[in-house]
């Protein structure tokens, strides 16, 4: 909070859910911070929203003040290098056929050889939601009810963007936050992606941690950390250009993509499964 209210000069507006259980000492840790960071736009909801209501509420409103939004988690770390690289491609206004762009991927610093590699944005089909932007037009007609909307149509959608192999698993996804809307708003995302036909744009490295694995406080990040998720974020922002599509280093990227968080390779979700029923 300190650093990205010293070197962020974009306005920084924090929105607090209220507590499923009441807690004093939190409440009061929250109100200790206002009064050191008077600059940052607190918003404090008056009852619990959970995590998917809530995001889709603060986003809106901040689409009445402002054209573009970066979202950063409570439990995200980002270098403000990297927050700046996202508010560049915001002022340069994404390609038409880029929904988001967030830092997150699989592939950790490989150190010395970070500068080598050249730390390109790149596309890929899956949304990433541990540090992201989005501009005003762009989200309008995301809704958490979106996988409702198109389940009727929603295997036709998935096997002609992503491929039969893969249909079951997002079938099964999608279908889950159709009856259960507001259990997650990421996988809505996604398809999102898909129907408005556009890509979201990662990172060739990541520049985003997520460091709250194995926390009951958590949501959706109560287990351990994952044994792909290995290795820590780079220092070296992301930068423009996009990489070509027809990248062979695009395609690897996605793969992985597919391989480790997105988890939707068939012999993954099968080796997962024999695990679980051992």
């Amino acid at each position: 909070m300190a650093t990205l209210a010293q070197k962020v000069n974009s306005p920084l507006i924090v929105s607090v859910d209220a507590l499923r259980i009441p807690d004093d000492t939190l409440t009061n840790q929250f109100l200790h911070l206002r009064a050191i960071y008077p600059k940052v736009e607190w918003c404090f909801r008056k009852e619990n929203l959970g995590i998917a209501r809530h995001m889709f509420i603060a986003i809106t409103e901040i689409f009445e003040k402002f054209d573009n939004c970066v979202i950063i988690e409570d439990d995200v770390v980002v270098a403000p290098s990297s927050i700046k690289a996202l508010e560049q491609v915001l002022a340069d206004r994404f390609p038409s056929n880029v929904l988001t762009a967030g830092l997150f991927g699989f592939l950790p610093s490989l150190g010395v050889l970070d500068r080598m590699i050249r730390n390109n944005w790149r596309e890929t089909k899956y949304f990433s939601a541990w540090g992201w932007a989005i501009q005003k037009e762009d989200w309008k007609g995301f809704s958490l009810d979106l996988a409702k909307q198109y389940s009727n149509s929603l295997g036709e959608i998935i096997e002609a963007k992503v491929g039969s192999k893969k249909l079951p698993i997002w079938h099964r996804r999608l279908m889950k936050v159709a009856t259960l809307p507001e259990s997650t708003w990421d996988f809505q995302m996604f398809l999102f992606g898909l129907v408005q036909n556009k890509v979201h744009i990662l990172p060739r490295i990541r520049v985003a941690e997520n460091l709250g694995f194995a926390d009951e406080r958590a949501t959706n990040t109560l287990t351990r950390r994952p044994r792909w998720y290995v290795g820590r974020a780079s220092s070296l922002p992301p930068r423009l250009p996009v990489t070509s599509p027809n990248s062979k280093v695009v395609r690897v990227l996605e793969f992985l993509d597919s391989a480790t968080w997105a988890s939707d390779l068939p012999l993954i979700q099968k080796l997962r499964h024999r695990k679980r029923t051992r």
